[in-house]
């Protein structure tokens, strides 16, 4: 079962169903090392004529960006792959080669993201060892290297900090977080929202898989739940059907939906998407396991997710 989530138009200032294994054994958030996935390896100076398209698309192996715009319609679609990720031996012998930022890099024909049945030109470099980052743009059907090189450039050759709003502080044993996703506010004149989300699973790959960044084509196998931070709140009159009068978590007022639990903040909600069946017993753990930043709605003071997402 494939659930394509666009993740624009779900997301006012910043920014599947399957039974579960479970237990009562705490797995501790932890502390992680400097190569976390959980690290923007896509980090830029957006192009004037260019603005995130989505979401920002994280997993444990590889990372996402999409960039539209411009009178063009121009389409940039750009990957950075955890070492061990890319086989090299796909860069066709006889590429040019070209120079990124210090690093070896090939212009090179490979498969496109988007239509991966059609090989584009696309720019492939090796900002560290193992770790290698694709580059491609197109307008329409016609592809512009150019502009795939331009943004290559523009790529910072260290991992940078990513953001979260919170801290993941107990999953069920056997449980992971397989993904993220990051989705700025574009424009909060318009009421435009940003999300942070969290997906989670315990690895049965059963029936369950989610299309992360449909853009990009991020789809993660195994998802059982998500943790969806959304800054603003989803009403003053808000009461969801089956809510349960006094259910508080961390102080805030709770409620039991029937996709899950939302937890409604000052100008935010959190809502524990339960696709995988868990019971509210173990919900309530996770929710209450959760530290929000003092200043949920300000991007600029969230956590590290290095250490903040397990």
């Amino acid at each position: 079962m494939v659930i394509g989530v666009a993740l624009a138009t779900t997301a006012a200032a910043l920014l599947v169903p399957v039974l579960v294994r479970h237990d009562d054994s705490a797995q501790p958030a932890g502390q992680q090392e400097a190569d976390s996935p959980w690290r923007d390896r896509l980090s830029l100076e957006l192009p004037r004529d260019l603005a995130v398209h989505g979401s920002r698309g994280f997993t444990r192996t590889s990372q996402g960006l999409v960039l539209e715009g411009g009178s063009k319609r121009t389409t940039c679609v750009l990957r950075s792959h955890a070492a061990g990720s890319f086989d090299p031996s796909t860069i066709p012998a006889s590429s040019p080669t070209l120079d990124i930022n210090g690093a070896r890099a090939y212009r090179a024909e490979l498969a496109n993201v988007t239509d991966p049945s059609r090989p584009a030109p696309t720019i492939v470099w090796e900002p560290t060892a193992g770790s290698w980052t694709t580059s491609h743009c197109g307008v329409r059907d016609a592809a512009d290297p150019a502009k795939a090189e331009e943004l290559a450039r523009k790529v910072q050759r260290s991992p940078q900090r990513l953001a979260a709003p919170y801290k993941i502080g107990y999953l069920p044993a056997g449980f992971t977080v397989g993904g993220l996703s990051l989705t700025p506010s574009t424009n909060p004149a318009r009421r435009t929202r940003g999300s942070f989300q969290a997906y989670i699973g315990d690895g049965n790959n059963a029936r369950s898989s989610i299309v992360v960044d449909p853009a990009s084509k991020f789809e993660l196998r195994d998802v059982d739940l998500r943790i969806d931070f959304t800054v603003q709140p989803l009403g003053a009159g808000l009461r969801p059907t089956g809510a349960v009068k006094g259910l508080t978590v961390n102080g805030r007022t709770a409620y039991w939906m029937q996709q899950g639990l939302l937890i409604q903040g000052d100008g935010f909600t959190v809502m524990l998407d339960n696709w995988g069946r868990l019971p509210q017993a173990e919900l309530l753990k996770i929710a209450n396991g959760l530290e929000l930043t003092a200043t949920p709605t300000s991007p600029a003071n969230w956590f590290d997710a290095a250490q903040a997402i397990p």
